[in-house]
């Protein structure tokens, strides 16, 4: 009553009385409703003609995204879209990996051979790796790293069920950029007999506090998987392989 009373006072001059305040409105409002009968709202309280309307909705709709055509570009061929598909890979990587990586075996800086075992230690922050009898080995080579990385790329993308990977000597060609099959063997070999002797000591930050790893196999066997040495048959270190399940 207070809120009409206020509105019939502001209108006191027009209207003599509450009762012809109340029906003026009524017929402002029937009016109104005549007037915008038909109309459509389109949100937010907001009415337009039908014509207006559907103008208006049409515009305002989100567009859909495009269709793909229903054919391949014949300029890129499949095998090249595999090829370039190829350039990019998904890889278990961390602590251990990610610092082996980075690691050069420099002898009088980071590196130390025994002079009784003939055992290489080399060292980098609080990564520790050990290879027995270094003198009979070709080192630690960028190759060894690149060849422990297609290692881990096959084991990745094969869903890493198991240890054992397979990995073919002509992707091992292509990622190491090799042409000679024959030459491309022997420094797969060569590698290989590295990885197999090679032992890594570290330790894995698990929030505040860490965990300590001591003398943890990178590699447990390898075989050539046929006679025809087309391909390796690799398996990790149980220990290494259950680390690196671990990363992301």
């Amino acid at each position: 009553m207070a809120e009409e009373q206020g509105i019939y006072t502001q209108f006191a001059k027009r209207f003599s009385t509450l009762e012809e305040l109340k029906a003026y409105k009524e017929k402002v409002q029937a009016e109104a409703e005549e007037q915008y009968k038909g109309w459509v709202d389109v949100g937010a309280g907001v009415k337009m003609p039908p014509a207006q309307a559907r103008e208006y909705l049409k515009n305002s709709r989100p567009k859909a995204p495009p269709i793909a055509p229903a054919t391949v570009d014949t300029a890129v061929t499949p095998a090249e879209l595999v090829e370039r598909k190829k350039d990019f890979a998904t890889i278990h990587q961390g602590t251990s990996t990610n610092a082996l990586t980075k690691l050069r075996a420099t002898e009088g800086k980071n590196a130390t051979i025994d002079l009784v075992t003939g055992t290489a230690t080399i060292k980098a922050g609080n990564l520790i790796l050990q290879i027995p009898n270094y003198a009979q080995l070709t080192g630690l080579k960028t190759s060894t790293y690149q060849l422990l990385d297609a290692i881990t790329i096959a084991l990745t993308e094969s869903g890493a069920k198991s240890p054992t990977v397979v990995l073919s000597v002509e992707d091992y060609m292509k990622r190491r950029g090799l042409k000679d099959r024959k030459e491309a063997r022997k420094q797969l070999t060569a590698d290989l007999d590295v990885l197999l002797k090679t032992s890594l000591t570290w330790e894995e930050k698990r929030g505040k506090s860490s965990v300590p790893y001591a003398g943890v196999n990178i590699t447990d066997s390898w075989v050539w998987a046929d006679g025809k040495k087309t391909a390796v048959a690799y398996t990790f270190g149980q220990t290494f392989y259950s680390v690196l399940m671990g990363y992301p």
